[in-house]
Protein backbone atom coordinates (compact mmCIF):
# COMPACT_ATOMS: atom_id res chain seq x y z
CA UNK A 1 0.00 0.00 0.00
CA UNK A 2 2.87 2.14 1.58
CA UNK A 3 4.80 1.93 -2.36
CA UNK A 4 1.30 2.25 -4.14
CA UNK A 5 0.76 5.93 -2.81
CA UNK A 6 4.24 6.73 -3.26
CA UNK A 7 3.76 6.04 -6.71
CA UNK A 8 0.68 8.27 -6.82
CA UNK A 9 2.08 10.84 -5.73
CA UNK A 10 5.00 10.77 -8.53
CA UNK A 11 3.40 9.96 -11.63
CA UNK A 12 -0.48 11.70 -10.94
CA UNK A 13 1.47 15.22 -11.09
CA UNK A 14 3.60 14.79 -13.99
CA UNK A 15 0.59 13.28 -15.85
CA UNK A 16 -1.62 16.37 -15.01
CA UNK A 17 1.20 18.73 -15.81
CA UNK A 18 1.60 17.35 -19.22
CA UNK A 19 0.98 19.32 -22.77
CA UNK A 20 0.70 18.84 -26.03
CA UNK A 21 2.88 21.23 -28.40
CA UNK A 22 2.09 21.17 -32.08
CA UNK A 23 2.91 23.25 -34.75
CA UNK A 24 4.04 23.64 -38.68
CA UNK A 25 7.19 24.02 -40.46
CA UNK A 26 7.41 26.45 -43.21
CA UNK A 27 9.87 28.41 -45.55
CA UNK A 28 10.31 31.77 -45.84
CA UNK A 29 7.82 32.48 -48.06
CA UNK A 30 5.36 30.35 -46.08
CA UNK A 31 5.40 27.27 -48.27
CA UNK A 32 5.16 23.72 -45.84
CA UNK A 33 8.51 21.70 -45.26
CA UNK A 34 7.18 18.06 -45.30
CA UNK A 35 9.26 15.98 -42.92
CA UNK A 36 11.19 18.44 -41.42
CA UNK A 37 13.03 17.12 -38.06
CA UNK A 38 11.71 18.22 -34.75
CA UNK A 39 13.92 17.65 -31.82
CA UNK A 40 12.79 18.81 -27.78
CA UNK A 41 15.49 19.00 -25.26
CA UNK A 42 14.48 19.34 -21.55
CA UNK A 43 16.10 22.11 -20.06
CA UNK A 44 16.59 20.94 -16.50
CA UNK A 45 18.07 24.75 -15.69
CA UNK A 46 14.62 26.61 -16.62
CA UNK A 47 14.22 30.32 -17.85
CA UNK A 48 15.28 31.46 -14.09
CA UNK A 49 18.19 29.60 -13.36
CA UNK A 50 17.07 27.78 -10.87
CA UNK A 51 17.28 23.84 -11.01
CA UNK A 52 12.97 23.79 -10.40
CA UNK A 53 12.30 23.23 -14.25
CA UNK A 54 9.96 19.83 -14.20
CA UNK A 55 10.47 18.03 -17.41
CA UNK A 56 11.80 14.76 -19.58
CA UNK A 57 15.20 13.26 -19.24
CA UNK A 58 15.07 12.40 -22.40
CA UNK A 59 14.81 14.23 -25.98
CA UNK A 60 11.53 14.03 -28.23
CA UNK A 61 12.31 13.68 -31.68
CA UNK A 62 9.28 14.41 -34.00
CA UNK A 63 8.70 14.08 -38.05
CA UNK A 64 6.79 16.77 -39.72
CA UNK A 65 4.35 14.82 -41.75
CA UNK A 66 3.59 16.10 -45.53
CA UNK A 67 1.99 19.26 -44.49
CA UNK A 68 4.57 20.10 -42.45
CA UNK A 69 2.45 19.81 -38.96
CA UNK A 70 4.06 17.85 -36.18
CA UNK A 71 3.07 17.29 -32.18
CA UNK A 72 4.13 16.31 -28.79
CA UNK A 73 3.24 15.23 -25.81
CA UNK A 74 5.31 16.30 -23.48
CA UNK A 75 5.40 17.57 -18.94
CA UNK A 76 5.37 21.44 -18.93
CA UNK A 77 9.12 22.66 -18.41
CA UNK A 78 11.31 24.57 -20.31
CA UNK A 79 12.76 23.45 -23.84
CA UNK A 80 15.31 24.42 -26.00
CA UNK A 81 13.80 23.45 -29.65
CA UNK A 82 15.79 22.34 -33.13
CA UNK A 83 14.15 22.20 -36.32
CA UNK A 84 16.05 21.35 -39.47
CA UNK A 85 15.32 20.08 -42.67
CA UNK A 86 17.50 18.99 -46.17
CA UNK A 87 18.47 22.55 -47.87
CA UNK A 88 17.73 24.57 -45.08
CA UNK A 89 19.26 26.29 -42.29
CA UNK A 90 18.49 24.69 -38.85
CA UNK A 91 16.61 27.16 -36.20
CA UNK A 92 16.69 26.69 -32.50
CA UNK A 93 14.84 28.79 -29.67
CA UNK A 94 14.01 28.92 -26.20
CA UNK A 95 10.13 28.16 -25.20
CA UNK A 96 8.01 27.16 -22.10
CA UNK A 97 5.54 25.00 -22.45
CA UNK A 98 2.94 25.00 -19.54
CA UNK A 99 0.73 22.56 -17.74
CA UNK A 100 -2.73 20.88 -19.83
CA UNK A 101 -1.77 23.47 -22.46
CA UNK A 102 -2.10 23.33 -25.82
CA UNK A 103 0.85 24.81 -26.85
CA UNK A 104 1.26 26.13 -30.59
CA UNK A 105 5.03 26.51 -31.89
CA UNK A 106 5.44 28.08 -35.50
CA UNK A 107 8.76 27.61 -37.25
CA UNK A 108 10.44 29.40 -40.25
CA UNK A 109 13.69 28.06 -42.25
CA UNK A 110 15.63 29.40 -44.30
CA UNK A 111 17.12 28.05 -47.52
CA UNK A 112 20.56 27.37 -47.37
CA UNK A 113 22.95 28.48 -49.77
CA UNK A 114 23.32 25.61 -52.31
CA UNK A 115 26.11 24.84 -54.32
CA UNK A 116 26.41 23.30 -57.46
CA UNK A 117 29.75 21.59 -58.68
CA UNK A 118 30.15 20.52 -62.14
CA UNK A 119 32.01 16.85 -62.50
CA UNK A 120 33.71 16.67 -65.63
Amino acid sequence: MRHLLLFLLVVTPLSVRAATLSGTITDNYGGVIPKAYVILRWDPIGLDGVKDNLGMTEDKRVTADSAGHFSIEVPAGVYDIFVSAPGFAPHSEKITVKAKESFRYEARLSVTRMVQIKLD
